[in-house]
């Protein structure tokens, strides 16, 4: 299946942070049924590949385990089939899949779930940020990113002030406790009938350049400093 460029645009985006290792936490929205799912399997089969050899965790947390995690799962054992990898990659423990020296691991955030004790060296993912709660992730999920100051990434789409993909979102559009270094591609996403909303933002001295900042086809309101 190939990525639309949209979605081509935020996986490169989202490639430049984890190559080199800029630790930006993105917040991706798009309309329902606009391929946030899709995105994210495709990234986790390059970013399996880019790691078979060196090894790593990339961690993708959904709102619930069944279904959520087992679809999001399911998903990525089908695009490994599609691009060759069948009886290549293995299952661990009922919630890893493996390629090599690399895997990615399925949790749920579920506030009942026991997730501790996992690291982040690829990338970590929220799906359906906005379901999620802002303590579990706080408590629970951030932590994985902070020893490799791994890029993160929170998939959802539109719905109230008080979600926690709403509260990361307003933190990277006006900077918050990053002074304002942040970064915001916006892209009219016609074809579906909604938009895609980007943002990014990181710690004071990561640095991405303006030609991998800004890659929306239309772009309006972007913030482009020299450094994010």
């Amino acid at each position: 299946m190939q990525l639309r460029s949209y979605q081509q645009e935020v996986a490169r985006v989202v490639l430049a942070s984890i190559e080199g290792n800029l630790g930006l936490t993105f917040t991706v929205e798009i309309a329902r049924q606009g391929g946030k799912n899709e995105l994210s399997a495709h990234l986790e089969v390059l970013l399996l590949t880019m790691f078979i050899s060196r090894g790593g965790s990339g961690i993708k947390c959904s709102p619930t385990f069944k279904p959520q995690t087992l679809i999001s799962m399911g998903r990525l054992k089908e695009r490994l089939d599609e691009y060759g990898y069948g009886g290549i990659w293995t299952t661990e423990a009922g919630y890893i899949v493996r390629l090599g020296n690399a895997r990615w691991v399925f949790l749920s955030a579920e506030e009942t779930s026991s997730v501790v004790g996992h690291t982040a060296e690829i990338l970590l993912e929220v799906d359906e940020a906005q379901d999620v709660s802002r303590e579990k992730y706080t408590r629970d999920f951030r932590p994985m990113a902070s020893a490799h100051n791994t890029t993160t990434v929170l998939y959802g789409t539109t719905w109230d002030d008080s979600t926690l993909l709403e509260e990361v979102k307003q933190v990277n559009l006006i900077g918050g406790p990053l002074e304002g270094k942040s970064c915001v591609i916006f892209d009219d996403m016609i074809s579906t009938g909604g938009s895609v909303l980007v943002s990014a933002a990181g710690k004071p001295g990561a640095s991405m350049s303006s030609e991998m900042a800004c890659t929306g086809r239309e772009k309006r309101s972007l913030i482009l400093p020299s450094s994010i």
